[in-house]
């Protein structure tokens, strides 16, 4: 389990990311964002909504946490899931809409948009300092894959431990309103 509790950007290019690489920051880990599934995934959790976003898997059950799966062979992981919102209200429609959510044919009234995130996992830096938390942070589910039958899972969390990372100065933190709203079936 890991727990994240806010989003940053990157100020400039560093060894291991370029410059404006998403990264959620967790207690644990950072996982930063391929600029593609930034790209789609910031838009979203920036909307201007009243509500929050429920967490469901790719079939639309309710999750205890974010899903998380790290790649044992590179240091990647992939995080599949669906935001549901409901609402009736037409400016709220509107801006799902916008951003490519679709009429769930189970429950009119709610709209659903799914993604495929992958990137890069580090261990937290020491020396990050948090400026911003959400007021609630977003429970991360982790899972190892392995790709080889002789892959020791606490090498691999060794690895990702001492990977260096000098991120920490060179993150802004993304204070976004709904951000925090994006826990609301996680939280349950």
């Amino acid at each position: 389990m890991d727990n994240v509790y806010a989003f940053g950007q990157t100020q400039q290019d560093s060894p291991q990311l370029k410059a404006g690489s998403l990264l959620m920051m967790g207690d644990k880990y950072w996982y930063a964002l391929d600029k593609d599934t930034a790209q789609r995934l910031l838009p979203v959790l920036n909307a201007k909504l009243a509500r929050q976003y429920q967490i469901k898997d790719y079939s639309h059950d309710d999750v205890k946490g974010l899903p998380v799966t790290i790649y044992t062979e590179n240091q990647r992981f992939n995080s599949n899931f669906c935001l549901h919102y409901t609402t009736r209200d037409a400016k709220e429609i509107a801006v799902l809409q916008d951003l490519s959510f679709k009429k769930w044919d189970k429950q009119p009234e709610t709209y659903v948009r799914c993604f495929v995130n992958n990137g890069e996992i580090f261990s937290k830096p020491v020396s990050a300092k948090s400026d911003y938390r959400f007021e609630q942070s977003v429970p991360v589910v982790l899972q190892v894959r392995t790709e080889s039958k002789n892959v020791d899972v606490g090498d691999l969390l060794g690895r990702i431990l001492v990977t260096p990372l000098t991120l920490a100065a060179d993150v802004v933190l993304i204070p976004m309103e709904l951000l925090g709203a994006f826990v609301d079936s996680v939280r349950k």
